[in-house]
């Protein structure tokens, strides 16, 4: 499937009468694209999760679960944010393929996503196996 930037609207009402279950590994790809453009974090969701069933690199895979993330906070669904926030946090390797900014950004939303679920006792004692993230204010 392909569309142009100015068509990003006619594309998304082309996927909303797609059946998701029966999308390759290409459709998936082309198709979250347009998802992304219209900021529909349902299907973002539902496609990323076919797309984590045949990515094997390490990198793709964290990407993928960073937009998740994003999809799930964007969505008012804190603990499954909270659930893929803590789970990046807690890996080194994970945490070694992420710029500073987005490592901040990840703790920093997982912070607010605790904090919306009220769990503040957790905020205030992240997981002892997080990574210091150190802030630049310079």
């Amino acid at each position: 499937m392909t569309y142009d930037i100015g068509k990003v609207t006619s594309a998304f009402e082309i996927l909303k009468k797609l059946d998701l279950s029966k999308l390759s590994y290409v459709e998936c790809r082309s198709i979250i694209k347009i998802a992304q453009d219209k900021k529909a974090w349902d299907y973002i969701l539902i496609l990323s999760e076919k797309l984590l069933h045949y990515e094997k690199g390490k990198e793709i895979i964290l990407r993928i679960k960073l937009l998740q993330f994003e999809a799930n906070l964007q969505l008012g669904k804190y603990p499954d944010a909270i659930n893929i926030g803590e789970a990046i946090l807690s890996s080194d390797e994970e945490m070694s393929l992420l710029e500073e900014s987005e490592k901040e950004m990840v703790l920093h939303n997982t912070i607010f996503a605790l904090g919306k679920r009220g769990e503040h006792p957790k905020v205030v004692c992240p997981p002892k196996r997080s990574p210091v993230v150190m802030l630049d204010w310079n």
